[in-house]
């Protein structure tokens, strides 16, 4: 990512190099600021690319670093950041839901294959049986199961 000198410096440069091509207007500029233009998207595409593979890297290695970042570079780098924090957080909630929570059988419930792809029952109405959450909570939103812890 240091592959530019400072950054901030290195995003003026190119503002004022845009600048100059425009007050310089002729047919040969023209095609130089378009050239420019494309050449100078691709590097902020690549820039953009390198910053969201960085953000991965570093919050899989927990060590987040702006170093070498510019001002709006930096701003994505902790959005993302967050964003995969938020992500992480969620995740930890769903695992809660694949603890197992105890359930009475209300009804008959026959033999079926759960959420998780596995085979369970039949079950017969006053069993006390154990589910992953996901799957107890399925089943008590449909009447058939009450969840007892």
């Amino acid at each position: 990512m240091n592959d530019y000198p400072e950054n901030d410096e290195y995003i003026r440069f190119v503002a004022s190099y845009e600048g100059k091509l425009k007050r310089e207007f002729s047919l040969e500029t023209a095609r130089s600021v378009e050239n420019a233009k494309k050449a100078l998207n691709d590097i902020f595409e690549l820039r953009k690319q390198k910053i969201v593979f960085k953000a991965l890297r570093d919050f899989q290695r927990n060590n987040s670093s702006e170093e070498g970042l510019a001002g709006k570079e930096k701003e994505l780098y902790t959005g993302l950041i967050r964003l995969l924090s938020t992500v992480g957080e969620l995740t930890k909630t769903s695992a809660s839901e694949s603890e197992e929570a105890r359930v009475e059988v209300l009804k008959d419930i026959p033999a079926f294959v759960g959420l998780d792809s596995q085979n369970y029952g039949p079950y017969k109405a006053g069993d006390v049986v154990g589910f992953n959450g996901k799957q107890a909570e399925f089943l008590n939103r449909k009447g058939v199961v009450k969840i007892i812890t």
